[in-house]
């Protein structure tokens, strides 16, 4: 398996997990100011409309109290 934070001339090589959870949680910079230092290379999503939805998890995965 490749990792996922390695570099191959100017481009990242990705896993296919690590594409999978490409944009499924907010960007803590995003949220606190509103700016980020990766701009459009950043992994996370920058505001709602960029959200994807996670499908590395299964769908009912923590939907229940134990």
């Amino acid at each position: 398996s490749e990792n996922p934070f390695a570099f191959k001339g100017n481009g990242r090589i990705m896993s296919r997990d690590y594409k999978l959870k490409i944009k499924t949680e907010l960007c803590k910079s995003w949220i606190k100011t509103q700016n980020c230092p990766y701009g459009d290379t950043c992994a996370f999503a920058h505001g709602d409309h960029e959200l994807q939805k996670k499908k590395h998890v299964p769908s009912r995965y923590k939907t229940k109290l134990c």
